[in-house]
């Protein structure tokens, strides 16, 4: 037998080390029998038999093509059926025909030793099997680590859907529900349709004293849980639970709707951020003669109804609040007749479109003044289900809140 070289020894032992085991299959004992000795010279770990292959994971498969019991071809096939992350396959033949070449590598077979062949060259082909074999080793194992971050990663999302929705659960029992009836004079109702599980839309309606109520709808920028935190904190601090901590009043004073405006821009604004800024409408209703004002920063201007129908906007415009330092805000007066109604609505009723094509303000004007003899939840229901109609089959593309506000007829 040929001396091992320098190179061939320092070859075997990075082999000892990074390449597995090898099965060898030959039904020639003396071939068998040789090809063991090179392959322990080279640093493999070698097993015989084909019988081994049900009870232990190969790097690579030597084996010869022409045997009685089943062929190279066969094993090569039963393999490929067998292991999804197959072994590298070396066969061992006499055949050095295209065809057979072929055949031999649809049957499953990675490369092809020639016989007669020496120690060198069994020695490259296995050295580029055992890249073969670390590549797939290292990818099943970089597999396993990915599934097992997506399984803990899939957990997370679903525990975070499970908060989310309780979250969504708790902000929605927080708001009115129901038809609201303040002095048996005026009619209040709202609803809002988040575009995810939480959304940045949030209104409320409550009495300041005995002849005024306050109702706001407020649009935070963004969607998801962050818009939906700012939400509900802001609501939190519209709350009247003590005149001299809450914002609504000064010095135990009422403060009018443009000073609310500003005293929340003074608290919200961020200097540092131009994403944390919302939209809103505030106002204050005497529910007796139904004399109002409200502030619009940024919404979509109100809109008046009466009770044939005809619909105008009510409101001067405005911007966010939130997004300039020392912001002041206008106001816009307002009187609402016995049987009319004041419609709060945030800009996902129209910018349904997100190419923002023009009409869809005057639509949704039009829709409005269509709802005149319903009732005030089910003139509101009319307008969600028309909305969907009108987007389709496209997504929600934002929150969607309304609040109307009517004043009884006498009749009523």
């Amino acid at each position: 037998m040929t001396p091992q070289s320098p190179h061939s020894e320092a070859f075997a032992s990075e082999t000892a080390e990074r390449c597995g085991n090898v099965l060898l299959v030959d039904d020639n004992a003396a071939d068998r029998m040789l090809l063991k000795a090179m392959l322990e010279q080279l640093g493999y770990h070698i097993w015989e038999a084909e019988e081994l292959l049900t009870r232990k994971h190969f790097d690579m498969v030597l084996s010869d093509w022409m045997m009685p019991e089943m062929s190279g071809l066969e094993l090569c096939e039963r393999i490929s059926r067998r292991f999804e992350n197959k072994p590298y396959i070396i066969l061992i033949t006499g055949r050095n025909e295209s065809n057979d070449l072929i055949h031999g590598i649809e049957s499953g077979a990675d490369d092809f030793l020639t016989k007669p062949f020496n120690r060198d060259e069994l020695r490259v082909r296995l050295q580029a099997g055992s890249r073969v074999a670390r590549l797939q080793r290292k990818l099943l194992e970089q597999n396993l680590i990915l599934v097992r971050h997506l399984h803990k990663q899939n957990k997370l999302v679903q525990q975070n859907k499970q908060e989310l929705t309780l979250a969504a659960r708790v902000l929605m029992a927080s708001l009115p529900q129901a038809v609201n009836v303040y002095r048996n004079s005026v009619e209040v109702y709202g609803r809002l349709k988040p575009a995810n599980t939480l959304g940045g839309d949030v209104l409320n309606h409550f009495m300041l004293d005995e002849h005024h109520l306050a109702f706001y709808l407020i649009d935070v920028v963004g969607h998801g849980v962050s818009a939906a935190l700012n939400a509900f904190l802001l609501s939190k601090t519209l709350i009247v639970d003590d005149e001299k901590q809450s914002i609504l009043y000064k010095d135990q004073q009422l403060r009018s709707p443009g000073e609310v405006a500003a005293a929340l821009n003074a608290q919200f604004f961020d200097p540092q951020s131009t994403s944390q800024y919302f939209t809103m409408v505030y106002g204050v209703l005497n529910v007796e003669s139904g004399e109002g004002r409200f502030c619009q920063a940024g919404s979509p201007s109100p809109i008046i109804c009466s009770p044939n129908g005809e619909c105008e906007n009510a409101g001067n415009g405005g911007f966010p609040v939130g997004l300039i330092d020392s912001a002041t805000f206008d106001e816009y007066s307002f009187r609402l007749q016995p049987g009319q109604r004041l419609f709060i609505f945030s800009d996902g009723f129209v910018e349904l479109d997100p190419h923002n094509c023009p009409g869809q303000q005057h639509r949704f004007n039009e829709l409005l003044g269509t709802t005149a003899k319903q009732p005030l939840a089910e003139a509101i229901s009319t307008c969600y289900e028309q909305t969907a109609q009108w987007i389709e089959q496209s997504d929600q593309l934002d929150d969607m809140s309304m609040l109307a506000i009517q004043m009884r007829e006498a009749s009523e």
